[in-house]
């Protein structure tokens, strides 16, 4: 009993030095022993309940920092001068109706109608339409050279170019072939063609082109087209390929377009796991974006499938003649769009850079009744008309009416030099998660960072007193083996048994002196004989020991 009761002292004099000495608040009102009862209790269900609160709200606090949370910050930066973004107009139609024979109309528009997917096809006259122009042409049908061909030029389409009031011209444009055929870039950024900023806000100093759409050159197709008469324009990233379905806007004939860019829009995300941009090597573009991703993996899929790449694709693989449009990579698109949703979603994620130039468009009637002779007289109408009349087409309109069937007048400008940048940022970080356990602490239990070191501090010394508990337990249970094994060693020696027999010489009245001579004279006994045993008659003189303990 008496073992155990000096360790278990010590652990309760521990745990109450540590509650009186702590910071964190509670634990000293519990063990006050001057304090009455029923408050220490009181002050007990009050400590725990804010114990509690308090690792509440500490999970809670690392499920949110877990979640990644982040912010959105609008940065809004004016500037002196702003990049011009690359301009890109299409005509609604791909291809013009002179030098074309109405057999080549016939066989031309089974081919446009599978290569521009507009309905069904019959696979006989595919095969006819395709041996009609390799006997025509001696090669295989070409979509893209027959656009180069028979397409709307470029010099026939821009009639005037101003840039920031200074005289620009197709010279300027670059050629780029979409879905809409022949499709012309102004600031493409490509070789020879530097990029070009704005200085000043207004349409004054931005893109301002004339353009005939030549209508009276219009096929008549549906497959070689849309139905619309028009341009179709797109303002876009140099470094992007234009996407003129979804980013084109249209600019009807006899209409004055006025395209404003407030801004440039930058837009930075994050990658996991706060956010999910990322970005990938591109082949054939020079930089990424998920339109560009996805029409890469669209080409791998169609050349791993047919070997060959559909004309409107970058890239320098051979182009599907038709009888391959028709028998693989029609099917194979339907195949790719069908089943691979999931993996283009993971392959291509968000761009972490995108820049975006959100045109709003407004428009105005051209010409005005006073304007038109103007209008007429210095884009040269006369001149338009009657060339056009020695390529065969009967043109009987106005000056007038000819310019509102078929020029459309684009203004392209900065109407504020400014970027908007829209920022995703992460929130907080680790200084500001301890600042919150540290909130956390102080609000519900008084604590500090130094009260986790008081913890740590009560934790070790528990931990050394157990050690030397047990280590007091081990030393007791060597102390003990000891004295046992001592025990039955003197049992078995002679000094024992000496011992023994002077013991039963003893009386039982004999007083403590006797005893305390009885048991130095029986260790003496190894040394001499037994008549020098004590008794009360016969006194042991003292004995006389050199250094060495020898008589």
């Amino acid at each position: 009993m008496d073992t155990w009761a000096k360790p278990r002292k010590e652990s309760i004099n521990l745990e109450k030095k540590f509650a009186e000495r702590t910071t964190c608040h509670g634990l000293g009102h519990i063990v006050d022993q001057d304090v009455p009862k029923p408050r220490r209790y009181w002050w007990s269900v009050v400590t725990l309940a804010a114990s509690i609160g308090c690792l509440i709200g500490c999970i809670q606090l690392l499920q949110y920092v877990l979640s990644y949370p982040t912010n959105i910050d609008i940065e809004i930066e004016h500037q002196d001068s702003l990049v011009f973004p690359a301009v890109t107009i299409c005509n609604f139609n791909q291809l013009t109706k002179t030098s074309l024979t109405e057999e080549d109309n016939r066989h031309l528009e089974t081919l446009l109608r599978m290569y521009h997917h507009k309905g069904s096809v019959d696979k006989k006259d595919l095969e006819i339409a395709s041996s009609y122009f390799r006997n025509k042409t001696g090669t295989d049908f070409h979509l893209q050279s027959l656009t180069d061909d028979l397409g709307h030029r470029k010099k026939d389409i821009i009639i005037s170019c101003l840039w920031d009031g200074q005289v620009c011209g197709p010279e300027n444009f670059t050629t780029t072939f979409t879905i809409y055929g022949n499709c012309y870039t102004f600031n493409s950024g490509k070789p020879n063609h530097s990029l070009v900023s704005q200085q000043s806000k207004g349409s004054a100093f931005g893109l301002r082109l004339v353009l005939n759409i030549e209508q009276y050159k219009y096929s008549g197709k549906l497959s070689y087209g849309s139905p619309d008469a028009g341009l179709r324009f797109a303002v876009h990233s140099v470094d992007d390929l234009p996407e003129m379905d979804a980013e084109g806007m249209s600019i009807p004939p006899g209409m004055h377009a006025y395209a404003s860019i407030p801004g440039v829009d930058i837009i930075q995300g994050l990658t996991k796991p706060w956010g999910k941009c990322g970005q990938r090597k591109l082949k054939y573009h020079n930089h990424y974006s998920v339109p560009s991703c996805k029409r890469e993996l669209e080409i791998d899929y169609i050349l791993n499938e047919c070997s060959c790449q559909q004309p409107h694709h970058p890239g320098n693989s051979t182009h599907c003649p038709p009888f391959l449009m028709f028998d693989c990579v029609l099917p194979a698109l339907g195949n790719f769009r069908a089943s691979n949703m999931e993996s283009i979603a993971s392959k291509c994620p968000v761009a972490c850079i995108e820049m975006e130039y959100n045109a709003d468009v407004s428009y105005s009637l051209i010409p005005s009744q006073v304007a038109a002779d103007e209008i007429s007289q210095k884009y040269n109408v006369s001149t338009i008309i009657e060339n056009a009349q020695k390529q065969g087409i009967n043109i009987t309109s106005t000056n007038i009416e000819f310019i509102r069937q078929n020029f459309a007048f684009l203004d392209v400008y900065y109407k504020d030099l400014y970027t908007s940048k829209t920022i995703q940022k992460e929130v907080g970080g680790f200084v500001s998660f301890l600042s919150d356990i540290g909130g956390q602490l102080g609000l519900f239990v008084g604590g500090s960072f130094l009260t986790i070191f008081e913890f740590g501090e009560y934790i070790y010394d528990k931990c050394f007193q157990q050690t030397k508990r047990k280590q007091r337990a081990i030393s007791r249970r060597v102390q003990t083996f000891r004295e046992k094994r001592r025990t039955a060693s003197m049992r078995q020696s002679p000094i024992h048994a000496n011992l023994s027999g002077n013991l039963s010489n003893l009386k039982p009245n004999d007083d403590i002196k006797s005893s305390r001579n009885v048991r130095a004279n029986g260790i003496k006994s190894k040394f001499t004989r037994s008549p020098h045993i004590a008794s009360p008659t016969n006194p042991i003189s003292p004995i006389r020991t050199d250094k060495n303990g020898i008589r």
